[in-house]
């Protein structure tokens, strides 16, 4: 979400998983605890300055740029622009967190 200066807010950028009419009917819907943002110290790409990382209730973990969401099927051949995706063997009632390692 963008605020304007007017203090309105506007869509600025958004992810929707290439799959969220079979995961809304199996109520099995992203997101059900947000998004959490990486530390950028620890966790970074070459072209990403911000990660972040949502998971739902299917078990599907995605590794997003938090910068630029992907949309709605805009990666290569309409498919999710995410970094990565993971399957955990269950869904998750919940949100992520990060733990960056103690030096």
């Amino acid at each position: 979400m963008a605020v304007s200066t007017s203090g309105n807010l506007s869509v600025s950028d958004y992810f929707e998983p290439l799959n969220y009419v079979v995961l809304d009917a199996a109520d099995s819907d992203l997101g059900s605890g947000g998004i959490a943002l990486l530390d950028k110290d620890q966790f970074y790409g070459s072209e990403v300055s911000q990660i972040g990382v949502v998971v739902g209730k299917s078990g599907m973990i995605y590794i997003v740029d938090a910068n630029n969401l992907g949309g709605y099927k805009q990666g290569p051949g309409q498919t999710d622009a995410v970094l990565q995706t993971l399957l955990l063997p269950t869904g998750v009632l919940g949100g992520c967190g990060s733990y960056p390692l103690e030096v």
